[in-house]
């Protein structure tokens, strides 16, 4: 295993807000906790009911959007939280949505675990109706139906080989 090391980078520009984002390592999709974390970010940070949301954006007036993310990867994974916000808010902000971060971790209900993962869900479901998605359909039936005997992906086969050509 690889030895990570965690860090700061700060970039400064003239714009009229501040992006924070913070993250921590988190389980690659190979181990069964990054599911588990899939569903805490969607749950912490996932849309308009989430704590984040509700704390830093909503109650607090801290932010002008906050979301959390969960990015798994073969070996290793990030979690955390991304938000804008006015330039004076930023060191704030950053405080409250860690202490919320930290207050889930002990206390995430029944009900918001349930609401992410229906959330989760539909999610899924939705992207199944992309125009993306629908192009990657047709062209997997045409694939299937055609066969790709010169391997230039323009199919061509009266009688697909299936062994020879998939």
């Amino acid at each position: 295993a690889q030895s990570r090391r965690g860090g700061d980078a700060r970039e400064k520009r003239k714009q009229e807000q501040t992006h924070v984002v913070v993250g921590f390592e988190a389980p690659g999709y190979h181990e069964p906790a990054s599911w588990a974390a899939s569903v805490f970010s969607s749950a912490i940070g996932g849309g308009m009911s989430s704590r984040l949301f509700q704390e830093v954006r909503e109650k607090r007036g801290l932010a002008y959007s906050i979301s959390s993310f969960n990015w798994s990867h073969s070996d290793t994974g990030a979690t955390g939280f991304h938000a804008s916000c006015a330039h004076k808010d930023a060191p704030e902000l950053a405080r409250v949505a860690l202490d919320c971060m930290a207050e889930a971790v002990e206390n995430l209900s029944d009900i918001e675990t349930r609401r992410a993962r229906a959330a989760m869900k539909l999610g899924l479901l939705a992207a199944l109706e992309s125009p993306a998605a629908r192009a990657e359909q047709i062209g997997q039936r045409f694939m299937a139906q055609t066969g790709d005997p010169t391997g230039t992906g323009m199919g061509g086969s009266k009688k697909p080989n299936l062994r020879a050509e998939f």
